[in-house]
C-alpha cells in the first residue's frame, strides 16, 4: 500500500496523528501539513483501523446558549472560542450552533410551527422578524422558504395595466 508508506515516510505514525486530533486538527490540516491530499490521509485511516464517516470522533460541545452569548460579548470571535476556550475545531462549534439554533447574527431559527404560532396572534411580517432577530428581510424570507413557508399566490386577476382605461 503506497498510501500507507508514504505518509509514514513523511513522518505520520499513529501516535503522531492521535496527537493532531487531539488538539483539534482537521483531516485537511494534518493532509497539508504531510503534502498530501485529504483522500491519501482518508486511505491511510481507513488503512489504519480509523473510523471513517460523515463526521467521525467529533466531540459533544458541553457549553451553555448562556455561556457563548457571554463569550461573544466580550468580543471573542467563534474561531477563537473554538479553539482557545474549548479546545474544538470551528466546525465542531457551528455543527453546536446549529443544533442549538443559534446563528451568527443573533438570529433564532424558528420552526414553522413557532410562525405559524407569531400569526396567529395577528402579528406582522416586520414584528415577526423582529421577534426572531432578523434585521435583514432577505435572510429572513429565505429562512422562511429553507423551513417550507411559501409566499401566498396571488388570484389570477388581470393586471393593472388592463384595468386602464
Amino acid at each position: 500500500m503506497t498510501f500507507g508508506l508514504s505518509l509514514t515516510a513523511k513522518g505520520l505514525t499513529k501516535q503522531k496523528f492521535d496527537e493532531l486530533r487531539a488538539k483539534g486538527l482537521s483531516y485537511e490540516r494534518i493532509a497539508k501539513m504531510f503534502s498530501v491530499s485529504h483522500e491519501t490521509l482518508k486511505a491511510w485511516r481507513i488503512y489504519h483501523g480509523y473510523p471513517v464517516g460523515k463526521y467521525p470522533g467529533r466531540k459533544t460541545i458541553s457549553l451553555s446558549i448562556e455561556k457563548y452569548e457571554e463569550y461573544k460579548q466580550e468580543g471573542y470571535a467563534d474561531k477563537e472560542i473554538a479553539e482557545y476556550i474549548l479546545n474544538c475545531t470551528s466546525r465542531e462549534l457551528s455543527d453546536w450552533k446549529k443544533r442549538n439554533q443559534i446563528t451568527s447574527y443573533g438570529q433564532i431559527l424558528f420552526t414553522q410551527e413557532q410562525y405559524e404560532e407569531q400569526k396567529k396572534q395577528g402579528k406582522k411580517e416586520k414584528e415577526i422578524m423582529k421577534i426572531f432577530g432578523f434585521k435583514n428581510p432577505g435572510s429572513y424570507y429565505a429562512h422562511k422558504r429553507r423551513i417550507g413557508i411559501t409566499k401566498k399566490k396571488r388570484p389570477d386577476s388581470r393586471s393593472w395595466k388592463e384595468g386602464v382605461s
